[in-house]
């Protein structure tokens, strides 16, 4: 499966003009190369000033008069991919986006967004993914988000695929975990999530180490022979190739000018570089994955990540509903951390606020 992102927020953020040539430019791109596309969604967020980004939580506001208009905008350009999905006879289907700032509003946006489809055209659509852009970006958030998933009201087939948008690290996967358990979701319903966290970590020279992070030093130390030895042995598996000591070295703890001061130029090897680089990202996401299993299988391995609210966490599979769930809220909930986006409704006005 190949999943294919719109490029929206990085087009919005390089100061590009998203028009409808350019999407449907994406669409075609979508349909040729992947399997499951997504679409492009508009952010019900007022930013405090032109500083502000969409990273930074305390510089933003949701805004629920904005809802009803984003949501129809997003549906009706997930409509128009999926007509260009049939114009092409792609086997490539798109993700419903969905934005909001608790249940509620996810479940307004949804409805919102669901009815610029034609009803034969629902079929399409291979699953929800739910954004955080209006909700946060804290751990308290992240379970916010995968509850409102179990309990959105929705066509059924819908129900069956979720994908969670830059929810990469194990820590932000451990509330998908424990609602699993507490029996929130169909044991064939699939999950599937996005994070710059494992792509970054080639970057920034970061190896992982089963639930930790180890960062890389310039040097041919222990940590980087046990990488090299991990790695390697994902290179030969997955693409037959026998990964040169010294090329993963140069590629992952060494400065890119580095490579082009020992061979002359920056594309010499250019193949056996990308596929250090393919291999060491392999083996972190397989890495994680192998964790998620562990705590999966065992809540005891949920310590090792999450000491402080453990027990927090572990109370999540004791949910049933949503009362059971307001009531975790109320008490559990308020240990773990928080890094919601405010309500501008909680606020007389914007003015006011500032």
């Amino acid at each position: 499966e190949i999943q294919v992102d719109s490029g929206g927020l990085q087009a919005i953020t390089l100061g590009k003009d998203v028009n409808d040539e350019m999407k449907d430019g994406v669409y075609r791109t979508q349909s040729k190369y992947g399997t499951i596309g997504f679409s492009f969604d508009v952010m019900p967020l007022k930013l405090i000033n032109d500083k502000s980004s969409f990273h930074d939580t305390s510089g933003r506001f949701f805004d629920p008069s904005m809802i009803k208009q984003c949501a129809i905008e997003s549906g009706k350009n997930l409509a128009r991919q999926i007509e260009v999905y049939l114009e092409e006879k792609t086997v490539c289907r798109p993700m419903l986006i969905i934005q909001g700032n608790s249940y509620k509003w996810y479940q307004k946006w949804a409805d919102y967004a669901l009815a610029q489809i034609p009803k034969n055209h629902l079929q399409y659509i291979a699953g929800i993914s739910s954004g955080a852009g209006a909700l946060g970006q804290g751990l308290r958030e992240d379970v916010e988000r995968v509850f409102t998933l179990s309990q959105l009201n929705v066509p059924a087939h819908l129900k069956k695929r979720f994908h969670l948008l830059g929810f990469g690290s194990m820590n932000r996967l451990i509330p998908v975990i424990q609602l699993r358990k507490a029996g929130l979701f169909d044991d064939d319903v699939l999950f599937t999530y996005d994070s710059t966290k494992h792509t970054g970590s080639v970057v920034r020279g970061q190896f992982q180490d089963g639930p930790k992070i180890m960062q890389m030093s310039r040097q041919k130390d222990k940590m980087f022979h046990k990488a090299f030895l991990h790695v390697s042995e994902v290179s030969k598996n997955v693409f037959g190739y026998d990964l040169d000591e010294d090329d993963l070295y140069m590629t992952i703890c060494r400065p890119s000018a580095d490579w082009a001061e020992k061979y002359g130029s920056a594309d010499f090897k250019f193949e056996e570089r990308n596929l250090s680089k393919y291999a060491f990202f392999l083996y972190s996401v397989y890495e994680v994955m192998r964790c998620v299993k562990l705590m999966e299988d065992d809540d005891t391995n949920i310590a090792k990540i999450r000491k402080k609210d453990y027990n927090e966490f572990i109370s999540l599979k004791n949910i049933r509903d949503a009362h059971d769930y307001n009531e975790w809220k109320l008490h559990a909930g308020r240990a773990i951390r928080s890094k919601g986006v405010r309500n501008l409704d909680d606020h007389s006005s914007l003015e006011n606020f500032l």
